[in-house]
């Protein structure tokens, strides 16, 4: 009324009043995230050591199916699992390793690390032995992850640390919980982020060695050529179509498919997986497999197949992803889903990118365990498959050909996914699993993973050293070479440090 304006009104006064608003609720927001992280890390935490503990109570107190169905001792049982369990930390952190190491040239660390040098100029910097070897790796995986499932399954009706219930059921009769976590964060995650940034001390050993060579041995065999069928088909169908991604097919999937050595390969594949997967069927049908005893045998049927096919879509979704950050979006415009499924993935930064890497694998994971369960032969003592002898039961029910019923389906699916990116993706079942393994992943359920990864880098261990490390002291050794890396900031960036960024990126 005296015409004076309130000072607590004016425009600079309210803006400031807003501002400090704003910085409360950020400052409440933090406060609450930090609370939420920490409460998953301790759950995690919780979660791995209750995992580890009461797997070592199955083995130590011999209540493992390995000690009845195949005389090994729990001790044994154990020392055999935590082998495999390197072997595959081995091969996931090696995968890692190989798509990081390609765009570096591998004479900068020839003398320093000489086994990490032949294992890139062997499986990394050939494009056909790398995809020769994620073929082997993926059956290497899988058989693995069945057989360390089949040696801690726990004798029914035995309860280890007197837990039972639902307890005992979820984390060891019925769904495994126990051992599909170990195998999650001790043989999965935490090697591939102790690979994202060593990837030259991870790989020079031995062991690296020889894994790689293995995986290349499996794929040589032909036991995987069946697969080799699907980016032929593919390119036929594209081709007769007319549709513009013929040109992304594999021209030549196995480097040697007009040879009689290839042909020859694929038709034994065919048959062995043919046989496979007969015997699966033949074992669903009968009832005798270690599925739910609730379910009838063409309910098992059913949920095979559907299940198979949902690890189909997990395994080529993420490379179709990838493959499709490649293209021009010109390219898949006209793909409404494909689009849709791209931008769930790369929409709000890397957090969702991370989100859906971590639950994607877990998932994958969990497929994995349920296929051993779904796969595996269960016949009474007095009763085998087809009236076979007990020694070929025996055979037939180690796990093998459960192994490549599985296998065969996700290669399937990585090379649709990688050689028909904007079709693979196309597929409206694809968003729903982008969206659930977001939020298995925002749940930080596997956050365990951080502080174990950072204690294996740790000087304490000194196991593994940082590439950015290697590459400062090289640059510092060599300023005179062509792949030294100058110091930031700088004007002019070296071949090392663009490879470097460009690895970092990635």
């Amino acid at each position: 009324s005296s015409g004076k304006m309130n000072p607590s009104s004016s425009p600079s006064n309210r803006m400031m009043s807003d501002i400090d608003d704003a910085m409360t609720s950020r400052s409440t927001i933090d406060s609450f995230g930090k609370c939420m992280h920490y409460t998953a890390m301790l759950i995690s935490i919780a979660l791995l050591a209750f995992s580890l503990c009461i797997t070592f109570a199955v083995n130590i107190e011999d209540d493992a199916e390995a000690e009845d169905d195949y005389n090994i001792p729990g001790a044994v049982t154990l020392l055999i699992v935590i082998f495999l369990l390197v072997w595959l930390a081995t091969l996931e952190g090696g995968m890692v390793c190989l798509l990081g190491c390609q765009p570096i040239d591998p004479q900068i660390y020839f003398e320093t690390h000489p086994i990490a040098y032949k294992c890139t100029v062997l499986a990394s910097l050939n494009s056909t032995n790398l995809s020769r070897f994620i073929a082997g790796k993926q059956f290497l995986v899988v058989i693995l992850i069945f057989i360390v499932d089949q040696l801690t399954k726990p004798v029914e009706g035995r309860d280890a640390m007197g837990i039972s219930g639902w307890v005992s059921d979820v984390f060891l009769y019925e769904f495994a919980l126990a051992m599909t976590f170990i195998t999650l964060v001790m043989a999965q995650i935490v090697p591939q982020l102790i690979a994202k940034d060593c990837m030259l001390d991870f790989l020079n050993n031995h062991f690296s060695l020889m894994v790689i060579y293995a995986s290349l041995a499996i794929e040589y065999s032909g036991l995987l050529h069946v697969v080799y069928l699907v980016p032929l088909c593919i390119r036929r169908f594209t081709s007769r179509s007319g549709n513009g991604e013929a040109s992304e097919m594999l021209e030549d999937p196995a480097g040697m498919s007009s040879t009689f050595l290839f042909w020859l390969k694929v038709a034994m594949s065919s048959i062995i997986y043919i046989f496979s997967l007969t015997l699966v069927i033949t074992a669903l049908f009968d009832g005798n497999t270690e599925m739910w005893d609730d379910i009838s045998p063409g309910l098992s049927l059913f949920l095979f197949v559907v299940v198979l096919m949902w690890g189909m879509l997990l395994q080529g979704v993420q490379v179709a992803i990838f493959a499709l950050m490649k293209l021009p979006s010109e390219r898949y415009r006209h793909r409404k889903t494909a689009r849709l499924n791209f931008k769930a993935v790369f929409n709000h930064g890397s957090e969702n990118v991370d989100n859906f890497l971590i639950g994607r694998q877990l998932l994958v994971t969990a497929f994995y365990f349920f296929m051993s369960k779904i796969t595996h032969l269960d016949y009474p003592d007095d009763d085998t498959i087809w009236g076979v002898s007990q020694t070929v039961h025996d055979l037939l029910s180690f796990g093998l050909f459960g192994a490549l019923v599985t296998t065969i389906p996700l290669l399937g699916g990585r090379i649709a996914g990688a050689v028909a990116p904007t079709i693979f993706l196309s597929n409206i079942l694809i968003l729903p699993n982008i969206y659930l393994c977001r939020y298995i992943g925002a749940s930080e359920i596997v956050s365990v993973a951080w502080p174990i990864c950072k204690m294996f880098k740790s000087d304490f261990l000194g196991w593994f050293k940082k590439d950015s490390e290697f590459f400062s002291v090289f640059a510092e050794e060599d300023n005179a070479s062509d792949y030294s890396m100058p110091s930031r900031p700088t004007s002019t960036t070296s071949h090392t440090e663009r490879d470097f960024d460009k690895i970092s990126e990635l």
